[in-house]
Order: structure tokens, then C-alpha cells, then sequence
């Protein structure tokens, strides 16, 4: 009887340290699962041209969204034949969302748990030289000194789409499916935009 109560004991014994073993694997398995659904969820999009209303006064995300790019930049993307970049690139809002967006997919085709061969292929194919090409031809011959005050880049407004003033007139109108025609004040303010326009891009 004591031998049978032994053998029962160390019966018991092997089937809790193995029960053990598998509430371990199933823990470790439920974090590993969240592990990857947290990884695995892409980056949302960031917009450099939006951050700055998003961001609510967050100076240091704005900042860490700088870090990252200027990295990957060094890193990465001035390897790369033709990739150059005029000293005020950071002057260019447009050229730094042209950037992230980049950077953003690049990440994407690299990524560990997401990353593959037609992403990387579709980078360097179809991507990288569209970005290389439009930043060589916006920001060729561009240099700091233009975004000074009194130069023709120089920007200290925020910048408005022409004739916003008039945007409500036009939803009226369009509103029963009419375009309107342009009134007196509208051509004189389509006009004074033109010209406004035109010196800030001729030559300081």
C-alpha cells in the first residue's frame, strides 16, 4: 500500500510539473502574440506639413519626427547616386514630407515582420527615383541665404490657398450645382495674387 501511495504521489507529481510546463509555454505564447500585434501594426502616416497642427505645442515629438529623418537621411538616402540635398532642405516643407513619406515605406519594406522583396523593389524601382528626381529639380541652385527676409523664399505667414476668402460663395453656388461667375472683387484679388506670385519667384 505505501509503495502504490508513493508511485501515485510521484504520478501526481509528473503531471502537475508538466500541467506547469504548459501554463508556462501558453503565458509565454499570449505574450508573444501581443508582442507581435503590437509590432505588427503599420506605422500610421506622418505629414510633415500637418505635424505641426497636430502636434498640440508637442515640440518634443516634432522634434524626435526631425531626429529620425535627419538620421535615416545620412543613413540611407544620401547613399544613394544623385540623392543630394541643398544645406536649407529642412527650409522646404515640402521636400521634408517628400522625405518622411520615404523614409516611412523604406521602414515599411524592412521592417522584420513585415518586410519583402516586391517592398524593396517597388522602393528602389519606383519611390526613390521619383523623390531623387522632384528634390534635385525643387531644390537645385536653392540656398539658405534666399530664405532670408526680402528674398523671394522667405515665408513668415502661414501660407493660404488663393482667393480662400471666397470659398463660401463657391459652396453656395455649387451647392445647386453652378459655378459662378468671378465678381469684380474676385478678378482684382485673382490679380494682386498673380502678381505677388510672380515676385516671389523672380530673382532678389
Amino acid at each position: 500500500m505505501a509503495q502504490a501511495l508513493m508511485g501515485l504521489a510521484r504520478q501526481v507529481e509528473r503531471v502537475q510539473r508538466a500541467q506547469a510546463a504548459q501554463e508556462e509555454m501558453l503565458r509565454n505564447l499570449a505574450a508573444d502574440v501581443a508582442r507581435l500585434a503590437r509590432t505588427a501594426r503599420p506605422d500610421p502616416p506622418l505629414s510633415w506639413l500637418l505635424a505641426g497642427a497636430q502636434a498640440g505645442g508637442d515640440m518634443a515629438g516634432l522634434a524626435a519626427i526631425l531626429d529620425d529623418l535627419v538620421t535615416w537621411v545620412g543613413d540611407v538616402y544620401l547613399f544613394y547616386p544623385d540623392a543630394r540635398l541643398a544645406p536649407c532642405w529642412l527650409w522646404h516643407p515640402g521636400a521634408v514630407e517628400e522625405l518622411l513619406w520615404l523614409r516611412q515605406y523604406h521602414r515599411e519594406a524592412y521592417h522584420p515582420l513585415g518586410r519583402s522583396a516586391a517592398k524593396a523593389a517597388e522602393f528602389h524601382e519606383r519611390f526613390l527615383p521619383g523623390v531623387i528626381k522632384r528634390l534635385g529639380k525643387s531644390l537645385d541652385g536653392c540656398d539658405l541665404t534666399l530664405h532670408q527676409p526680402g528674398h523671394k523664399l522667405h515665408r513668415p505667414h502661414p501660407i493660404t490657398a488663393p482667393l480662400a476668402d471666397y470659398r463660401h460663395r463657391i459652396a453656395t453656388e455649387w451647392a445647386t450645382q453652378q459655378i459662378p461667375d468671378p465678381a469684380p472683387a474676385e478678378l482684382n484679388d485673382a490679380k494682386a495674387h498673380t502678381r505677388s506670385t510672380q515676385q516671389q519667384h523672380s530673382p532678389s
